[in-house]
């Protein structure tokens, strides 16, 4: 749909924007980034599902294929700040016995 509206440059820059932060922070807190963009669509899709009146609205079956995607990108998210935490206490712990 971005394509027939304004939307487009938008998502086209700040798609640069997010490359451009990684590769000069090389990827240092872009986890919480991906944890977001996972996270909050997969929690608002999930509440909107168990809180819609049924008689009028219509789900796919495979509605939930589509939020498996953005859970799976949480997931990468806390993964990556996970190995990201766990190699800043393996750097402050090598500085301390020196």
């Amino acid at each position: 749909m971005a394509v027939f509206s304004i939307g487009l440059p938008f998502l086209l820059m700040g798609l640069l924007l997010a490359l451009y932060t990684v590769r000069r922070t090389h990827g240092r807190g872009f986890w919480l980034a991906l944890v977001g963009m996972g996270g909050l669509p997969a929690i608002y899709l999930c509440i909107r599902y168990f809180m819609e009146d049924r008689s009028n609205t219509f789900y796919p079956g495979n509605w939930w294929a589509g939020v498996l995607v953005y859970v799976a990108l949480a997931l990468v998210g806390v993964a990556w700040g996970l190995i990201e935490a766990h190699r800043d206490h393996r750097a402050a712990g090598l500085k301390e016995n020196r």
